[in-house]
């Protein structure tokens, strides 16, 4: 009887804790998408236009100078064939999105 009331016991305990990680993770991917949205917000307000195929990739064009803006994760990688739009966005970037 006592095995039988472990066993039980345990099966429960793993129930639980298995319940709990599947809704931590529910709520991570809530929060990634909601971040991911405010991000995509903030750059297309900024002139950045969303690449149609990789939605990773962003682009501003402003004359003839360009900037790419690569997103992985939560890794941002800026890339231009000017050096002072580049130090603009960078100073964009640091005091909206920080």
């Amino acid at each position: 009887m006592i095995q039988i009331a472990t066993c039980f016991i345990f099966i429960y305990i793993c129930v639980c804790v298995c319940v709990c990680v599947c809704v931590c993770v529910c709520e991570l991917k809530h929060t990634s998408r909601q971040w991911y949205i405010k991000f995509h917000n903030v750059i297309v307000l900024y002139n950045f236009i969303k690449n149609i195929i990789d939605q990773c990739i962003y682009l501003k064009v402003k004359g003839n100078k360009y900037i790419f803006l690569i997103l992985y994760v939560d890794d941002i990688l800026l890339t231009s064939n000017d050096l002072g739009l580049l130090h603009e966005t960078n100073n964009f970037f640091l005091k909206t999105l920080i």
